[in-house]
C-alpha cells in the first residue's frame, strides 16, 4: 500500500506539471526535476504492472489536426555522464553500432513531407501521434526545400529556429516580448498570416530521415538535397568520444549563432535502431545529455502557496525579477514543504536561481552568507481555497476535498482541454470565470449552458456564444475512450482509456475489479481505481446524466481482416515497429506488450529477442499460438488468411 499511495502523490504531481507545460505553457520546475519525478514513478508503475504516465502539447484549433504516419516521440533525458554509459551499456547488448552526437538546438520540432519531390506537407510534433498541418507557414522558410531531386515518398523531420540575433531584433520593435527564441519560433509558426513567418527569418536545421539505413550517411544525403544540417554533428565509435564531443561543445555553444540545450546521441545503425525499438514515450537507441543551466541571485519576496486539480499544495516563491538565460524570471517552484525545509528557504533569502536544461528556473540553495532580516516560511495548516484543514502525506501537503473550489477549478479545465473533450473556445479562464459566475459547478453543467446564461459576459457576442455552443454540441461525438479519460479516473491514462472503451459502460458500473484487471492494457490498480470511481454514487450519477445530455457512450467496434485478433512483435522488420503496429490496429488488430495465452499472433522478424523463446514454450504446451514472418503477415491483413 506504502507504494501505491506514492505513486498516487507522484502522479498528482506530474499531471500538475504537464498542465502547467503544455496547456498553461507556465512551467514551475526543471526538466531534470520533472525527468526525476517521472523515472521514479514510471520505476514504481513497473513494479505494479502499469502504464498510464502521458505527455503530450495542446493542438491549436486554427490549423488541420493530420496523424503522423510514425510518431514523433520525445526523448529521454540525460544530465551526468554516468546515466550516458548506463545508456551505452543497454545499447552494446543490442548493437555494435557508432554512434552519431549532433548538437540539441532548442527549436520546434517539424515533419516535412514530400511526394515525388514536392514539399506537400508540413506537420508540428503536437502530441507525438497527430500533429497540426502549418504548410502554408512552412512555404514562407526560405531554406526549407519546396522542390528537391528525388522520387517517390520522403519524410523529413527537423527543427525551426530562430537565431538569436533575429530574436533579439524581433523583441526590440515588438509589444509583445517574447521569453526566448524557441517561444518565439513557436509563436510565429502558429501565426494565421503567413506574412510574419516571412519576416521573422525563421530557418529549418533537418536531421532525420525517415526509414533510412544508417544517420551520418542521411544527413549528408539531406545535404545533397539541399537541407540545412547543423555543422555541430560528429560520428563516434564509442561514448567516450560522445563525451569528448559534448565537452568541445560546451566551450562554443555561446558563441554559436542559435540556442543549444544539449547533444542527442543516436545509434548509428537504422537496422539497430530497429532492433532496439521504441517504448511508448521515447526512442531506445537515443538519449539528450542536457547541460546545466546558468545561475544568477535572486530575492525571495515571498512564497504563496497553490492548490492543484489533485489536491496537491505546492509553495511557489516570488522573486525578486532578474534575468536569466534571456527570460526574465520572477517566479519558481519549491516543490514542496520537504524541499523547503531540506534547503531552509525563508523569505528575504538571497538564493541561486537556474534554468534546469537551459529551459525552466527553479532555486538551487540559499546563498546563507547574504541573510538578514528573513521570515521563516509559515506552513498552512489550512486549504489556501476551501480552508480544509490540510494533510501531510510524505513530502506533499494535500487538500482531501474532492469539492474545493480550486479542485474543481482545475478539473474543469481538464474536462474541456484538447487533451480532454477537446471543447474549442473553451479554456482554463473561461471555464474558471463561468464557475465563478455560477454557470458550472461539474461536468454536466457544461452541457447545459444556455446562450442566456452568457448572453452579456465580457467577450460573449452572439458570434462568441454560438462558436461555443456549436463546440459544445460538437463534443457529443467524441470519442467513448476520450471521453473516459476527461472523467479524471485515478491510474487511468489515454492507452488504458482506449483498452477500456471496448467495454461497455453498462458493464463498467458492475464489473469485479478481478475482471476489469483481466482486460487487455488494464493493470490491478488501474482496474482497482476503475471499480472504486464507478462504485461512488456522485460518480455514477454524473455518468448517467452526461447519457441523459446526449454524449457518446458507444463501443467503437472493431472492424478489419485482423478483428478480434492479437498480436506481439519481436525482432527487426523492413519497417518501424510503430508504423507496423499502426496497421495492424487500423485492419482491427490488437497489440499486446508480452507474450501470454492471450496472444493469436507472434511476428518474428531478424534476431527475434527472449519473447520468441516464450512463444515456443507456450506453443510446446498445446497453447495455440502461431509464429508468422513480415510476409505471412501482410497476407493474413490483405485476404484475412494465410
Amino acid at each position: 500500500m506504502e507504494l501505491e499511495k506514492e505513486l498516487e502523490l507522484l502522479k498528482k504531481e506530474i499531471e500538475r506539471h504537464n498542465y502547467l507545460y503544455y496547456v498553461l505553457q507556465e512551467p514551475e520546475i526543471s526538466d531534470e526535476d520533472y525527468d526525476m519525478l517521472v523515472k521514479k514513478a514510471e520505476k514504481i508503475e513497473r513494479k505494479l504492472g502499469i502504464d498510464t504516465i502521458t505527455f503530450g502539447s495542446s493542438l491549436s484549433s486554427s490549423f488541420k489536426k493530420v496523424a503522423h504516419t510514425v510518431p514523433m516521440l520525445s526523448l529521454s533525458n540525460s544530465y551526468n555522464f554516468d546515466e550516458l554509459r548506463k545508456f551505452d551499456e543497454r545499447v552494446k547488448k543490442v548493437s555494435n553500432s557508432s554512434y552519431v552526437a549532433e548538437a540539441k538546438l532548442d527549436g520546434f520540432s517539424i515533419s516535412l513531407i514530400y511526394s515525388d519531390g514536392v514539399l506537400t506537407k508540413a506537420l508540428t510534433r503536437g502530441d507525438g501521434n497527430i500533429g497540426e498541418d502549418v504548410t502554408s507557414n512552412v512555404y514562407e522558410i526560405e531554406n526549407v526545400p519546396k522542390k528537391i531531386n528525388k522520387q517517390g515518398n520522403l519524410e523529413v523531420r527537423g527543427e525551426i529556429l530562430m537565431s538569436i540575433k533575429s530574436f533579439n531584433k524581433l523583441n526590440s520593435i515588438s509589444e509583445k516580448k517574447f521569453a526566448n527564441p524557441r517561444n518565439a519560433a513557436a509563436g510565429t509558426i502558429r501565426q494565421l498570416d503567413s506574412n510574419k513567418v516571412k519576416e521573422r527569418n525563421l530557418e529549418c536545421f533537418v536531421y532525420q530521415m525517415v526509414g533510412k539505413h544508417n544517420q551520418i550517411d542521411s544527413l549528408n544525403l539531406l545535404k545533397e538535397l539541399g537541407f540545412t544540417v547543423s555543422e555541430e554533428v560528429r560520428e563516434c565509435k564509442s561514448i567516450d568520444e560522445v563525451i569528448d564531443f559534448i565537452e568541445q561543445l560546451k566551450e562554443k555553444k555561446s558563441q554559436l549563432p542559435y540556442q543549444i540545450d544539449g547533444v542527442v546521441v543516436k545509434v548509428n545503425s537504422y537496422v539497430d535502431q530497429n532492433r532496439l525499438g521504441l517504448t511508448n514515450k521515447s526512442p531506445r537507441w537515443a538519449i539528450a545529455f542536457k547541460y546545466p543551466g546558468v545561475q544568477v541571485v535572486t530575492k525571495v519576496e515571498d512564497v504563496v502557496f497553490q492548490i492543484g486539480r489533485t489536491g496537491i499544495v505546492t509553495p511557489v516563491a516570488h522573486l525578486e525579477p532578474v534575468l536569466l538565460d534571456g527570460s526574465t524570471i520572477s517566479r519558481a517552484t519549491l516543490h514542496n514543504v520537504n524541499e523547503i525545509r531540506r534547503k531552509d528557504i525563508r523569505k528575504g533569502d538571497y538564493v541561486f536561481l537556474e534554468k534546469g536544461g537551459d529551459v525552466i528556473p527553479k532555486v538551487v540553495k540559499v546563498i546563507e552568507s547574504r541573510r538578514s532580516e528573513v521570515e521563516e516560511i509559515v506552513v498552512p495548516e489550512e486549504c489556501p481555497s476551501c480552508k480544509s484543514l490540510l494533510e501531510e502525506d510524505g513530502a506533499f501537503l494535500v487538500c482531501k476535498n474532492d469539492h474545493c473550489e480550486a479542485q474543481l477549478k482545475k478539473k474543469l479545465a481538464l474536462f474541456v482541454s484538447k487533451e480532454g473533450m477537446n471543447i474549442e473556445g473553451f479554456g482554463p479562464a473561461i471555464s474558471s470565470k463561468f464557475f465563478d459566475l455560477g454557470i458550472i459547478k461539474y461536468p454536466e453543467d457544461i452541457y447545459n449552458i444556455r446562450a442566456e446564461d452568457i448572453k452579456g459576459i465580457e467577450g460573449f457576442g452572439d458570434k462568441a456564444i454560438s462558436n461555443l455552443l456549436n463546440s459544445i454540441e460538437r463534443s457529443k461525438k467524441n470519442d467513448y475512450s476520450k471521453l473516459l479519460f476527461s472523467l479524471g479516473i485515478r491510474h487511468l491514462g489515454k492507452y488504458s482509456a482506449k483498452s477500456l472503451s471496448r467495454i461497455s459502460i453498462d458493464s463498467l458500473l458492475n464489473m469485479s475489479k478481478e475482471e476489469i484487471a483481466n482486460i487487455d492494457g488494464i493493470g490491478e490498480k488501474t482496474a482497482e481505481s476503475v471499480v472504486a470511481f464507478f462504485s461512488n454514487k456522485e460518480n455514477s450519477d454524473r455518468i448517467s446524466c452526461l447519457r441523459e445530455l446526449g454524449l457518446n457512450f458507444d463501443v467503437k467496434e472493431r472492424k478489419g481482416s485482423l478483428k478480434g485478433q492479437t498480436f506481439l512483435i519481436t525482432g527487426a522488420l523492413s519497417k518501424p515497429r510503430d508504423e507496423i503496429k499502426r496497421e495492424i490496429e487500423l485492419n482491427g488488430g490488437s497489440m499486446l506488450s508480452n507474450v501470454s495465452k492471450r496472444l493469436d499472433y507472434l511476428i518474428v522478424g531478424e534476431k527475434p529477442g527472449s519473447k520468441y523463446g516464450k512463444a515456443l514454450k507456450l506453443a510446446e504446451k498445446g497453447i495455440e499460438l502461431k509464429i508468422l514472418n513480415e510476409k505471412e503477415l501482410y497476407s493474413l491483413i490483405n485476404s484475412g488468411h494465410l
